[in-house]
């Protein structure tokens, strides 16, 4: 099965939403109250936030494919500061 990355654009915006609200509640529904979950769900992966993170010139994000089926997404940030 041949993996690749393919950059996010802000048209993939509703597809990062699903993918990642799906994710982490998979995840973390079983450690926290449903009210908890959906208030950080909603504040977290809300598609103006989103769309807002996708726009920022030091954010990237890349979605994982298996195949076709997309299987994960990471979101690299990029400092401007310069270390000493």
């Amino acid at each position: 099965m041949q993996l690749t990355f393919q950059q996010c654009r802000p048209d993939d915006v509703h597809a990062l939403r699903d993918f990642s609200y799906r994710t982490f509640n998979d995840t973390f529904a079983p450690m926290n109250t449903p009210a908890t979950m959906q208030a950080y769900l909603e504040q977290s992966f809300n598609t103006n936030k989103l769309h807002g993170e996708l726009s920022d010139s030091n954010s990237s994000f890349y979605f994982l494919y298996a195949g076709r089926e997309l299987a994960g997404y990471l979101k690299l940030n990029e400092s401007r500061h310069k270390l000493i």
